[in-house]
């Protein structure tokens, strides 16, 4: 399956694992969203419920590109 960042769906699936990865790291979901940003995002008030819907910034769920790999 190809990602597409402006896809709701797609970005709805994209919290299930999420949430799913933080259960696996035995961390809280809103500590392990953190881990790779320093510094860390300013989040909303309902940021979760906006990431279940896929209701967020395509910017936020595109992947970087790997040509610097």
């Amino acid at each position: 399956m190809s990602f597409d960042p402006k896809s709701k769906e797609h970005k709805a699936s994209l919290y299930k694992a999420l949430v799913a990865a933080a259960e696996l790291a035995n961390e809280p979901f809103d500590q392990f969203l953190q881990t790779p940003f320093d510094p860390p995002w300013n989040l909303a008030v309902n940021y979760r419920r906006n990431l279940q819907r896929g209701e967020y910034s395509a910017i936020r769920a595109k992947p970087k590109s790997r040509a610097t790999l």
